[in-house]
């Protein structure tokens, strides 16, 4: 009797004049994104993603568990960083080698969670776990400082993130003028980490909750940076009291944004009219500078008023700044103008990292949603700080680095006590590669 062969499907092209191309899908276990690898070695060598499995508590009967929490976390911001954004993605992935590999999946036999089981995790978590997730934020940043920091900015922004379905405080916001989540932000200056990041309703005023977000991250970092110094910035949104009040309280020096009324606008007419009649004259933007002190009914005492003249053929401007700072003016908007970078940040978070991708209808589940993303995102900033260093891709952006360093197509086989992933020989990244690659295994252990 004769057995029959099932013969593999092929597809014939015909476009090479020499021979006939042939594809068929039996080449084994393959991945088109090898190159996390570099990036999970670099989690392991610094011990960040572990702590993941000790914020979010595991509700399921122990001995019905397929698939392990920290595992799944794992699995989902590995699938974040390599841009398969949303939950229904891991079902296409849960057969990937490379993301088993990164979820510490302990038979390479065995999927990993399908899409139905990450949307029951993500709608079983609790505003504790999603605060200590927060926290783990700011954690991530203070584990990673091999000196301690002389200082420290922060800085605060929101941002608007459009919704369209039945998504729970998805509320009209008047200046943006749509329908949507509000979130805060709070970057460090100098590295461009995200210490912490807040969902909020759609109509929430810009500086609700910042306070709080203000004096936990402050808190934490000040225990272990005590001799640090401390700069908060911040547009008009921020330009409020009780932000004043924490920052002179704690000794943190602020540049936060104020909105101009009749009383700071009088005060700054002599320099308007100055700069108008040099603009006349000299037929190029003129800026000036100046700085008052100024006392709102609501305020206990005085504070410096830093204001900003511009005049140019669009017409003019004056920009108001509060300040507890010396020095001049200037120099101070200089410093200011600085957190332009925090906009980059966003847009990397948002554009990058898809951290509008909030279409749970539950709102919890959504800020949880929102802590993935913002750890995804620090944990490929902390890599180009230290894993990229002295590369051409130190200061990439996230979607340089799939397309030069994580897309890589590999064929990955597991023997009793290996596991090969082959990669190609024509590979023009191969030496970066190797770079990253001595960079983590011979970085300086992190302190304790």
């Amino acid at each position: 009797m004769k057995t029959k062969c099932k013969k593999k499907k092929q597809l014939k092209f015909s476009f090479y004049p020499h021979k006939e191309v042939v594809v068929d899908f039996g080449g084994g276990d393959l991945t088109s994104d090898a190159g996390l690898i570099t990036m999970r070695e670099f989690d392991k060598q610094l011990g960040l993603t572990k702590d993941m499995g000790r914020c979010v508590y595991d509700r399921r009967f122990q001995n019905l568990i397929r698939h392990e929490q920290l595992s799944m976390l794992r699995q989902r911001l590995y699938q974040i960083i390599a841009g398969y954004e949303d939950a229904d993605d891991c079902d296409l992935l849960r057969h990937d080698p490379v993301m088993k590999l990164a979820a510490n999946k302990a038979h390479l036999s065995d999927p990993l969670a399908s899409q139905p089981t990450m949307c029951r995790l993500e709608n079983g978590v609790g505003w504790e776990e999603i605060e200590s997730l927060n926290s783990l934020m700011t954690g991530w940043f203070i584990k990673t400082r091999r000196k301690k920091p002389k200082e420290i900015i922060l800085d605060f922004d929101t941002t608007d993130d459009p919704a369209y379905g039945g998504q729970q405080l998805v509320l009209f916001n008047g200046y943006y003028e749509q329908y949507m989540y509000h979130p805060l932000v709070l970057f460090e200056g100098h590295t461009g980490h995200l210490l912490s990041c807040l969902l909020r309703r759609g109509n929430a005023p810009g500086a609700e909750c910042a306070d709080e977000m203000l004096t936990n991250v402050t808190d934490k970092l000040m225990s272990k940076f005590p001799y640090a110094k401390f700069l908060v910035r911040g547009d008009s949104a921020f330009g409020v009291p009780i932000l004043y009040d924490i920052c002179e309280d704690k000794g943190i020096q602020y540049l936060l944004g104020i909105k101009g009324n009749s009383v700071l606008k009088k005060k700054t007419q002599r320099l308007l009219s100055k700069a108008k009649r040099k603009y006349r004259k000299a037929k190029k933007p003129v800026e000036c500078f100046t700085s008052f002190f100024y006392s709102a009914k609501s305020w206990e005492h005085q504070r410096r008023i830093l204001a900003q003249v511009k005049v140019n053929e669009e017409g003019h401007s004056i920009n108001f700044l509060v300040t507890n700072l010396k020095g001049r003016a200037k120099d101070l908007f200089s410093c200011y103008h600085g957190r332009g970078e925090c906009e980059n940040r966003i847009k990397e978070l948002k554009l990058g990292f898809f951290s509008d991708r909030l279409s749970c209808e539950e709102y919890m589940a959504n800020a949880f949603r929102l802590a993935l993303h913002g750890l995804a995102y620090n944990l490929v900033n902390l890599f180009r700080e230290i894993g990229l260093s002295g590369t051409e891709l130190a200061e990439a952006q996230i979607n340089t680095l799939r397309y030069k360093l994580f897309k890589i197509g590999a064929l990955v086989k597991e023997s009793v006590r290996r596991v090969w992933i082959r990669l190609t020989s024509s590979w023009p990244y191969r030496s970066i590669f190797n770079t990253i690659y001595r960079n983590i295994c011979h970085a300086p252990p992190i302190p304790a």
